[in-house]
């Protein structure tokens, strides 16, 4: 019988390099471990959460794709939702 093999078409890899203070590199590694992920997909994970938070902070615009606004607003066209404008 042959055997199938899963033809897996792997995404191109930008590489950073950088250094944190030991306090942040100390918690990575707590908290990589504590996971149970490899210290890579975890910084990485990081870095993706860290790039969308300052983009929602900065740019919040641009935070979402059309597609992604525009299931927002359908959501909200479907419920009655009151959103307060705060200082």
């Amino acid at each position: 019988m042959p055997q199938k093999t899963l033809n897996v078409q792997r995404k191109s890899k930008y590489r950073i390099w950088g250094s944190v203070p030991q306090e942040v590199g100390e918690q990575i590694d707590h908290w990589y471990v504590k996971m149970g992920i490899p210290k890579t997909a975890f910084v990485s994970l990081c870095v993706q959460a860290g790039l969308k938070a300052v983009i929602r902070g900065v740019y919040p615009e641009e935070a979402f794709t059309p597609e992604q606004w525009q299931k927002i607003l359908d959501v909200k066209g479907k419920t009655e939702v009151n959103i307060e404008k705060t200082t």
